[in-house]
């Protein structure tokens, strides 16, 4: 079981990896894109260095930011649904009265 659990981990690291990249790229496209209709008036009160910085860096955190939010957030779904389901099997009282305490949120 850990031995598969690694391989589905490594596939779905790749996965996001891939799907962050992207995103990124799609996000540098859409600002490229949009500092393209911007007028000249912009360019010079904005440094170029400032802009290129945004289309970068900025771009680049979210990228890193993203790929691990959604590959530990799907893994701790995952993961919930397996063990209140195992806890359901083993006794069904008992997952209730553990699970009462719970905050639930709207």
């Amino acid at each position: 079981m850990a031995l598969l659990k690694g391989i589905f981990l490594f596939f779905m690291r790749q996965t996001l990896i891939v799907m962050s990249r992207h995103i990124e790229y799609d996000l540098k496209n859409e600002i490229y894109q949009h500092y393209q209709t911007l007028p000249l008036s912009f360019y010079r009160r904005n440094n170029t260095g400032d802009l290129m910085a945004r289309i970068s860096e900025d771009v680049s955190r979210v990228r890193m930011y993203l790929g691990p939010a959604i590959m530990y957030g799907l893994n701790l779904v995952t993961l919930f649904i397996l063990v209140i389901s195992y806890m359901l099997s083993v006794n069904v009282k008992l997952t209730l009265f553990v699970l009462l305490p719970l905050p639930f949120r709207r």
